[in-house]
């Protein structure tokens, strides 16, 4: 996810996001029809899914997790698909990442960054950052309408993504990122896109053409 969209020339610097140098999927495109579903990616599902992890316990019990689903489905004017949204919250609070986020001295949700390299300034959020004694994990949820089977293949796609993230991450914390991790909501599934320096040593050079 990212607070930023779009490229765009402002002064002296180039703005980007991970979302934008990032895969938009077809099952990911923006959805503007409402003023207030614009500058997130995702479908109204996933938006709500999103919403409604960042805000509920991650010990939540099973009518705490369908009251904030609810909560989010009628926001983005899908009341009908609230079971759908409470099953993908409870997938992401079943997840192994969500048992660490619970088990770490500090887990943070919804972290923004902003980091300038060589005239490009990223912007962007991490779904959750869980930090541990040697550095900082840092968590996606998905939400993508995939089989298991399909989850590395589409893992791929997210590589330059996690690298904007550690790269990110990293220059806003100043601790190092030992960790990334995508968890696939529907698959019931976690995965890691690559090592940290890997993912970011590539996404710098994305940055470095984005700069030019």
């Amino acid at each position: 996810m990212s607070c930023v969209d779009t490229d765009e020339i402002l002064g002296p610097h180039r703005y980007t996001s991970a979302t934008a140098l990032g895969p938009l999927r077809k099952d990911e495109a923006r959805d503007e029809s409402e003023p207030w579903a614009r500058g997130r990616g995702g479908t109204r599902v996933g938006r709500a899914v999103h919403a409604a992890i960042q805000s509920v316990p991650f010990d939540a019990d099973e009518a705490v997790i369908e009251a904030f689903a609810r909560a989010q489905a009628v926001a983005e004017a899908i009341p009908d698909r609230s079971g759908e949204v409470a099953q993908l919250v409870r997938q992401a609070l079943q997840s192994d990442a969500a048992a660490r986020a619970r088990a770490a001295p500090r887990a943070l949700r919804e972290v923004s960054f902003a980091a300038e390299f060589d005239g490009v300034i990223l912007e962007g959020f991490a779904d959750l950052i869980i930090e541990t004694a040697d550095g900082i994990e840092i968590v996606d949820w998905k939400t993508d309408d995939i089989p298991a089977a399909a989850v590395r293949a589409r893992l791929r796609e997210y590589e330059l993504q996690a690298g904007l993230y550690v790269l990110g991450i990293e220059s806003a914390t100043g601790r190092p990122v030992t960790r990334v991790t995508y968890v696939f909501a529907r698959a019931g599934l976690e995965e890691s896109p690559g090592e940290p320096a890997s993912l970011s040593a590539r996404a710098r050079a994305q940055l470095a053409s984005v700069g030019t």
